[in-house]
């Protein structure tokens, strides 16, 4: 086994969804690998009432990141 622990960035984006997939490949290659996948949130200057989208996107991701989570 030459990976024991990945520490994944995941925003949703483009590159953060080629950056999860590629760590499911690496973790199915190296059986007892841990992952951890880590998602930020930007609130500056979103202004007043940015905490229910924050809520809403926050809440897909974690339902994304589950489901990935399933299969690995």
């Amino acid at each position: 086994m030459w990976v024991n622990k990945m520490l994944v960035a995941f925003d949703g984006s483009e590159p953060s969804r080629k950056a999860m997939q590629l760590a499911r490949e690496i973790a199915s290659e190296n059986p007892g690998s841990e992952t951890l996948f880590v998602h930020t949130v930007q609130i500056i200057g979103m202004g007043a009432g940015a905490e229910g989208a924050i809520t809403n996107q926050a809440a897909d991701i974690l339902h994304e990141l589950e489901e990935v989570a399933k299969h690995m």
